[in-house]
């Protein structure tokens, strides 16, 4: 019984931050950001785009939601908030040679969901939904938690410390082997 446009009625769902302050390109990242999207087979979404002046630079809000069928019953969601303050762009040697990059900080938060019966095929009575409700807890609970939400969760990560690579953060190297 999730419904399209709520977070809230999904089975499963997580969360995580990345915060960076430094020289990036912005639109390097906007296009590694997108390209990650399409590589791991999901549809993009952009929800809101603004970019305005502030005191000291730039101010930018991103919103992204993408989503991925696995099958007639499973959708996997992710969607990010970026947030970006006081950008300016900066003149840096890279190389050797001077690039025109963009200073300012980042915040940029990644939620995941686990969509179960995305299609509605057990709104159709309220038989059906009593059903649902039977299967989603009793029988699936384990298959949503153990496979879907946590190989959804790993993800999310890894999705997180590619944007960290990205940016060159000293984070980006993880001693996990997971990831």
């Amino acid at each position: 019984m999730a419904d399209a446009s709520s977070w809230d009625n999904a089975n499963a769902h997580a969360h995580t931050y990345l915060k960076y302050k430094g020289t990036y390109n912005w639109k390097a990242l906007m296009k590694f950001m997108r390209g990650w999207v399409e590589t791991n087979n999901y549809t993009f979404f952009e929800t809101k785009f603004k970019e305005k002046p502030g005191n000291y630079g730039v101010e930018i809000e991103w919103s992204v939601d993408t989503e991925k069928k696995v099958d007639g019953f499973y959708k996997y969601r992710i969607k990010w908030d970026l947030r970006i303050w006081d950008q300016i762009p900066v003149e840096v040697i890279k190389d050797g040679r001077k690039v025109m990059m963009d200073d300012g900080r980042i915040r940029i938060k990644i939620n995941t969901v686990v969509e179960v019966d995305y299609e509605g095929h057990f709104e159709k009575s309220e038989f059906y939904h009593k059903m649902y409700e039977f299967l989603k807890n009793r029988i699936l609970q384990e298959e949503i938690n153990s496979i879907h939400w946590d190989g959804l969760y790993y993800e999310m990560n890894r999705f997180k410390n590619e944007i960290e690579a990205h940016l060159k953060m000293e984070t980006s190297t993880i001693g996990s082997p997971y990831h």
